[in-house]
């Protein structure tokens, strides 16, 4: 009885554990006002403009790069993707006309990728990778991932990360 009444308050711990995970999701907590204004309108109120989301909501990360990742993208991690910059337009327009703030937007049409050569790092001590190799996205938004985490080097620690960043200039 006892192992029964343990597993249950267990159960219930994960089970209220994931509800206030679904509604910080759903609230959009974490993210400025002005992305939570724009990712809350509706596409009518956005002109139908095509809008995927913010960068971070559309990279999977693996558990031990997760840090690393949410370093090397900082804020850009709530830069918007959208379809292109007529799309972009239009969801500038709805935050000033809702006098929102600002946000920056990622057209998957016109952002072009960045890519680091690591001839000269990627046999050094305490090397990874380069952070884009490090996160999955969709094929459509790679150069996105590019663009943001292509040109960074992700290493094991900052006493290496600082050699490797040396030998790379």
């Amino acid at each position: 009885l006892e192992k029964s009444e343990s597993v249950n308050t267990e159960l219930n711990k994960k089970i209220s554990k994931k509800n206030i995970l679904e509604d910080m999701e759903k609230s959009l907590e974490g993210f400025s006002g002005s992305v939570r204004a724009v990712l809350s309108a509706t596409p009518a109120e956005i002109g139908n403009a095509k809008i995927y989301g913010p960068f971070a909501r559309l990279v999977k990360v693996a558990k031990e790069y997760t840090v690393a990742i949410d370093t090397a993208l900082s804020n850009a991690g709530q830069n918007i993707v959208v379809e292109n910059e007529e799309d972009a337009k239009r969801a500038i327009e709805y935050l000033k006309n809702k006098k929102s703030g600002r946000a920056t937007f990622l057209p998957v049409s016109t952002v072009k990728e960045r890519t680091l050569d690591v001839s000269k790092i990627k046999d050094m001590k305490g090397y990874i990778d380069i952070a884009s190799n490090l996160v999955e996205t969709d094929k459509k938004y790679s150069a996105i991932k590019s663009s943001l985490l292509g040109a960074i080097v992700i290493a094991d620690n900052i006493d290496n990360a600082a050699l490797i960043a040396k030998a790379a200039k």
